[in-house]
């Protein structure tokens, strides 16, 4: 155990702040937005398949995905236009860092190293981190504009030519081709 508890609980107290903050990005679409924890779920699962598809460490993928927003339980998320104004990749990490001061050294350079994986996208695994991080909103978008956003709908759009892995760039054009990708899991089959 940590050699001061306190502060190890203070760490896992604040990662709930990513419940309450939401990905800002979307109030330009016009639409409800999600928080940075839903984001960070379906992102860290993702990183997992497409690592995995890439013939990596899908856990490792995960891993790098499940903490690379971590910051933002600080600073909150912000849209590209704030992000003209603001140093948001300075002001994260060094959120980060301080949120990092309160867990135990080893946990801390582990948790520390695979952000700068993300961040920098200098591995293949973290290659694939932030394409997960990258397809995660691409696909959010594509099902508010199957709802009929038109903003989503660009949005959707100018992600294609962020992806670097074929894995990732397979399941955008895959999902790009679809007319209802948000129901076609079939979830009428249960239907009576």
């Amino acid at each position: 155990m940590p050699r001061r508890t306190g502060d190890f609980i203070k760490f896992l107290a604040e990662i709930y702040m990513l419940k309450r903050n939401t990905r800002e990005g979307w109030h330009v679409a016009g639409v409800l937005p999600d928080s940075l924890a839903d984001h960070v779920a379906i992102t860290a699962q993702l990183a997992f398949l497409l690592g995995e598809l890439e013939g990596l460490s899908g856990e490792r993928c995960a891993a790098i995905a499940l903490f690379h927003d971590n910051g933002e339980a600080r600073i909150g998320d912000h849209h590209k236009i704030a992000k003209r104004y603001l140093d948001k990749t300075d002001g994260e990490l060094a959120a980060l860092t301080d949120q990092l001061r309160t867990l135990p050294k080893n946990l801390a350079e582990k948790i520390g190293e695979l952000v700068q994986q993300h961040e920098h996208a200098d591995t293949p695994e973290g290659r694939i981190a932030k394409d997960a991080d990258t397809l995660e909103f691409a696909l959010q978008a594509k099902i508010h504009a199957e709802a009929g956003n038109v903003q989503a709908a660009r949005m959707f759009a100018r992600q294609a030519k962020y992806f670097k892995t074929k894995a990732a760039k397979d399941i955008y054009d895959r999902v790009a081709a679809m007319d209802d990708f948000a129901n076609c899991w079939n979830w009428k089959l249960f239907e009576k």
